[in-house]
Order: C-alpha cells, then sequence, then structure tokens
C-alpha cells in the first residue's frame, strides 16, 4: 500500500513576506520575532538564539497572516540556497517567515519528520535544483513544490518510524531549547558584568 503522493495532496504550501516598504526589522526583543534564510541552520530543527531580528508590535499587523506554527516545515526557494530546511520549533510558534522561504504545513498521511528526512535525500536535492528556474538568482517556485511526488509509506510503518524516531527527535529539541537558555543566560551575565564595570568606574572618578 505504499503510494507516490505530490505534496499538494497531503500539505498546504504557503509563502512568507517581506517587511512594507521603507520599514526595518529592530533588534529589541518582542513576541514578533522574524526567521531570515541567514537565520536557518544546518540541522532538523530551527529555535529562536539571540541572532534573531523582530518586526515592530505595529508593523506586525500588517504581515500577521504570514507566521509559521510549531512543527511546520520551512524551505528556502531564492539564490543559493535554494532547498535548505528545518522543522519550527515551539520558541518560534507564531513567527514571520521571510517571503524568500515556503512553509509545510498541515500535513495528512505523515509526519514532518519524515518529510524533512526524504526531502533531505540526495534524490530529493537533486529533483529541487532540477525543478529550480532562472539564472544566477534561482527561484524555486510554490507550483514546482506542490507537483513532487514523495513516497508514503504503510500507514503501519510510518506510526513504527514516528516510534523509533521520537526519543532522537525530543533530544534535538531539548538540544535547540538548551541552546536558548544558554545564550539568554550568556547575555544575562554580559550584561551584568558590563553594569559592574560601569559601576565602578563611576566609583573611582
Amino acid at each position: 500500500s505504499w503510494k507516490l503522493s505530490k505534496i499538494e495532496d497531503f500539505a498546504q504550501i504557503k509563502g512568507g513576506k517581506r517587511l512594507p516598504k521603507g520599514e526595518s526589522l529592530i533588534r529589541n526583543k518582542n513576541d514578533h520575532p522574524y526567521i531570515k534564510v541567514a537565520d536557518m541552520k544546518p540541522k532538523m530543527y530551527l529555535g529562536l538564539d539571540n541572532k534573531f531580528e523582530f518586526v515592530e508590535s505595529e508593523i506586525q499587523s500588517k504581515i500577521s497572516r504570514y507566521i509559521v506554527s510549531e512543527g511546520d516545515l520551512i524551505i528556502t526557494i531564492v539564490g543559493a540556497t535554494i532547498g535548505k530546511m528545518n522543522i519550527i520549533d515551539s520558541s518560534l510558534h507564531n513567527a514571520n517567515l521571510t517571503e524568500n522561504c515556503v512553509k509545510l504545513t498541515d500535513l495528512k498521511y505523515l509526519t514532518t519528520n519524515y518529510l524533512y528526512q526524504f526531502l533531505s535525500s540526495e534524490q530529493s536535492k537533486q529533483e529541487i535544483e532540477m525543478r529550480t528556474v532562472g539564472g544566477a538568482q534561482g527561484k524555486l517556485p510554490i507550483y514546482n513544490i506542490a507537483s513532487m511526488r514523495v513516497l508514503i509509506p504503510d500507514p503501519v510503518l510510518i506510526e513504527r518510524y514516528s516510534s523509533l524516531t521520537s526519543i532522537l527527535n525530543s533530544r534535538m529539541k531539548e538540544i535547540v531549547q538548551e541552546q536558548d537558555c544558554l545564550n539568554k543566560f550568556k547575555n544575562l551575565m554580559l550584561s551584568k558584568m558590563s553594569f559592574d564595570e560601569t559601576l565602578q568606574t563611576e566609583q573611582v572618578v
């Protein structure tokens, strides 16, 4: 009962959104992180870290439709990094997504982890390259993603695969979250050290 199905038959494919003209991202942390291609990592899960930039609250309302959810698979579709992928960690739930990526969401029949592994295979990478159009600044159109075929195993095997990989996937998620906590602690310590140095200088003066 294995079958080949087009991605559009089992997933929703939605694009990201650029900021309105004349607007820019900010470094001050708020509830609206913005995922850029440069933020993506060479590993399965993508979590929030101290390198992210954010969208101002008043701008967020204009692009609020272009957000990701925990468990979405995002893929780069422009330039030299076409085909780079990450699964969204809980720390980036409701984050905004760049126009240079699309998200695959609301999956049926299979898990995001399985789809990530399938699309990361050499065969899938070659197909993504074949479906890329344009010259030096290549682009992977959404309709070319939608028509890609994915091998979907028997439901029993999908369930078994998910069971066998669940511990590994959970540990990878924990590592992402641990790194986020360590980055927060590092920033707190650096801020405290800077404050102490300033205070000592003022006392000497």
